[in-house]
């Protein structure tokens, strides 16, 4: 398969790209999105070259703006409902926010909207979801705490997302102008009881994101040469000379965290990067963007094969024992068909030095206090605290974190204005 690389818009081409937008009346791409930029006005702003005044329209509805300039994967969403795929191709969306977020200028200070609830939110958890939920309801007039359990704040994006797709000065960029909002920060405080947080807050927002991976349950994953793709991916971006990688690479899983870890595995020196996926080509769920960077690499995909048992000699990986599948008729939960395992004379061992399990996320001790089976208005089991975020989505992207941040946010100050529960 051919990935081909993307068209770079820069000063010289941005408005050509900019005039190819048809101005819908009833814009699609808008509909599409999941943070509710406004598309065709921000792209008529580049079209009549006021760049600053682009950036500023993403910006006031996207704190999460240059991130999402970065990583947002606008093919499935505004470029896939564009109205110009009836005619040649979408509009370069996504490059043309990134073009405004890079060059449009950033105010130097976020004026308050004078309105004032005398009411105070906590929100646990500082990434996409928490920062979009805390800005919102600062500027509803709402006093506002994060707490965070790590030392900085970003969550996925500042921790996990690799550099070469998301650069250092694009996280900074929005965490900073957050960070310089009346809000107040508490990092590095884990939370165990959010409940009692409600003594002194009128409200708490749960948005701590899925921390923990799921396992494999398969002989030989305790060895320290398995990682789970989060602690694999925090090393990697934060203590590269630190994380031992080898010559050969086997990476469990088939979606795009996967291929972050098998490019980051690549760039780490590895000779060899296999990824086993269990099932075919045309089920897994990965943006174009990440396969592009992943077969760049030379990543190998593995596709209708499962792991079986790490092979450890005298406490060293030595490789991987996968079995085959193949797929039924019969479709699952996710409307896919369901992989059906092949005898044992159909494995096959890969060999490898380190290997990183990367088949999902959970955070189990939240999810299972206060997660309802049905969740409305993003309230949780308990009056007063509401969730959000990857813990009631799943893992998702960082543009859909924003529309639940903002969701959340205006769902909050209607409860704090005397709203039912």
């Amino acid at each position: 398969m051919e990935i081909k690389s993307l068209p770079v818009i820069d000063k010289k081409n941005y408005q050509y790209e900019a005039s190819r937008c048809l101005a819908c009346y009833d814009p699609p791409c808008v509909e599409a999105c999941p943070a509710s930029v406004p598309i065709p006005r921000f792209i008529r702003a580049l079209n009549s070259g006021n760049i600053d005044y682009a950036a500023d329209l993403v910006r006031g509805v996207n704190p999460m703006i240059s991130i999402c300039g970065e990583v947002c994967p606008a093919e499935d969403y505004c470029m896939d409902a564009c109205t110009r795929n009836a005619l040649d191709k979408p509009v370069e969306i996504r490059r043309l926010h990134k073009f405004a977020t890079d060059y449009g200028a950033v105010p130097n200070e976020e004026i308050p909207y004078e309105t004032n609830l005398d009411k105070r939110v906590a929100i646990v958890g500082g990434g996409p979801a928490g920062l979009t939920c805390a800005a919102f309801l600062w500027k509803s007039g709402v006093g506002v705490t994060v707490y965070e359990i790590a030392k900085n704040l970003g969550g996925v994006p500042s921790n996990e997302i690799p550099e070469f797709r998301l650069a250092a000065d694009k996280m900074e960029a929005d965490v900073g102008a957050i960070r310089k909002l009346g809000i107040e920060w508490k990092l590095g405080e884990n939370i165990e009881h959010p409940s009692a947080l409600l003594k002194d807050y009128d409200a708490v927002f749960l948005s701590t994101g899925l921390p923990e991976g799921k396992g494999l349950n398969i002989p030989g994953e305790g060895n320290e040469r398995v990682y789970s793709a989060l602690e694999f991916l925090r090393k990697a971006k934060h203590s590269p000379d630190g994380i031992y990688v080898g010559d050969k690479v086997v990476v469990i899983g088939g979606g795009n965290v996967s291929l972050d870890v098998a490019s980051t595995a690549h760039r780490l020196g590895a000779e060899e990067v296999h990824l086993v996926y269990r099932r075919g080509v045309k089920e897994i769920k990965i943006w174009e963007s990440e396969l592009r960077e992943a077969m760049n690499a030379g990543v190998i995909i593995h596709y209708l094969c499962f792991p079986k048992e790490f092979i450890i000699e005298n406490n060293e990986l030595k490789g991987l024992r996968c079995g085959r599948n193949e797929l039924s008729d019969e479709l699952d939960s996710s409307n896919r068909r369901k992989p059906i395992p092949l005898d044992d004379s159909y494995d096959f061992l890969l060999p490898c030095d380190t290997a990183i399990v990367s088949i999902g996320l959970k955070s189990e001790s939240i999810t299972d206090r206060f997660v309802p089976e049905n969740i409305k208005e993003y309230k949780s089991k308990e009056k007063g605290i509401f969730i959000g975020g990857d813990l009631i989505t799943g893992e998702g992207t960082v543009v859909e974190a924003v529309r639940q941040g903002k969701e959340a946010a205006g769902v909050i100050v209607e409860y704090l204005k005397g709203g039912k529960w």
